[in-house]
């Protein structure tokens, strides 16, 4: 007999990564997946299934899930650790700016306007292929400490 995969569809952030596991699996090994795909250390991610936390040692299987399912991923931000260093790269140039997570894209944004004279209104970031909008926190993408954030200006050819 074959055994069962389940496909989860990981939302809580703007990045919704989409996971194929086996049944036998653990929640710890779906944890170190999404790792791969987020960056978010296991140790602090929470994962929710109708408002429930699935313990680590759990198996996929125990749940009974369809086929496809969708999980919450629910990130713990440590204070300490909100200050961080990234870099926003693009064809011309890369840079290391100092961010706080909770900030939001449009102070990301303002920070490489002071840099380069770059007018916000050109400034388009993206993060693991996902275009950043300006409201949301830079925690919502999953940048981390050493993060590469992508830079393009619109309105301006080469």
């Amino acid at each position: 007999m074959e055994e069962e995969e389940v496909t989860f569809v990981i939302s809580g952030g703007e990045v919704k990564p989409i996971i194929t596991i086996s049944g036998s699996a653990t929640i710890f090994q779906l944890k170190k997946r999404i790792t791969e795909h987020t960056g978010v250390p296991v140790g602090r991610q929470n994962l929710l299934y109708d408002n429930v936390k699935l313990p680590d040692l759990s198996t996929v299987d125990q749940y009974k899930f369809g086929a496809i399912v969708e999980l919450i991923l629910a990130v713990d931000l440590y204070p300490d650790e909100r200050v961080m260093d990234i870099t926003v790269s693009s064809p011309a140039f890369r840079v290391r700016l100092r961010v706080n997570k909770v900030h939001k894209v449009i102070q990301l944004k303002e920070k490489v306007r002071e840099m380069f004279s770059i007018p916000i209104k050109e400034i388009t970031l993206w993060y693991m292929s996902k275009k950043m909008q300006d409201d949301k926190p830079l925690y919502k993408y999953y940048v981390s400490e050493g993060s590469d954030v992508q830079f393009t200006r619109t309105g301006f050819y080469t």
